[in-house]
């Protein structure tokens, strides 16, 4: 968030649109959490499987919405794992970028578009104060499970409780979108 944050400064001073290439290749939540509290016009994840012409429809009607309202400039989050069938190599920020660029009457005007990868550097820097709480709650949980002579257990978090799942299971389970954070974040993109 902090990244786009100043990202966000540079678009609106040049009335630009930045196509953001965050971490994500199989999980698209990165990308979720970070759209929403960023102000994203738009958040391509690899869950949602769309063709790359559904993908800049989606794009092209977000920043439209956006650009009637007055605003000058957008922020498009993508998390890096977003596959397109046959363009899996070119459907990338830049490719996104390239095509706003080539088509001004997409938008309805010319915009000035820039892909940016942050995925390299998202990896460092300082934990949250809810990275830090989420992990002494995880840590408690594990510690318990050991001071009960319990092994073979992953811990996690569902719902913002606190599990512990058989490896196993944990590792068969198929992970699900939560729609109603996309829903928040299509609402507050408006």
């Amino acid at each position: 968030m902090d990244s786009i944050n100043k990202l966000r400064d540079t678009m609106a001073s040049h009335g630009r649109v930045s196509i953001v290439d965050v971490m994500g290749r199989n999980c698209g939540d990165i990308a979720v959490h970070a759209g929403i509290a960023a102000g994203a016009e738009a958040i391509l994840i690899p869950e949602m499987k769309k063709t790359d012409t559904q993908w800049l429809d989606y794009i092209v009607q977000k920043l439209r919405t956006s650009f009637a309202r007055g605003k000058k400039y957008g922020i498009i989050v993508m998390a890096e794992g977003v596959y397109v069938p046959d363009k899996m190599k070119h459907f990338t920020a830049d490719y996104i970028a390239s095509w706003l660029n080539a088509n001004p009457t997409a938008v309805g005007h010319r915009v000035d578009a820039r892909g940016c990868v942050i995925g390299h550097v998202q990896r460092g820097g300082s934990p949250t104060a809810s990275d830090r709480i989420l992990a002494a709650r995880m840590g408690e949980e594990a510690v318990n499970l050991l001071r009960e002579h319990v092994g073979g257990k992953c811990v996690g978090i569902v719902k913002n409780h606190i599990v512990s799942v058989e490896i196993e299971k944990a590792l068969s389970m198929k992970r699900r979108v939560d729609k109603h954070m996309i829903e928040l974040a299509d609402i507050l993109a408006r």
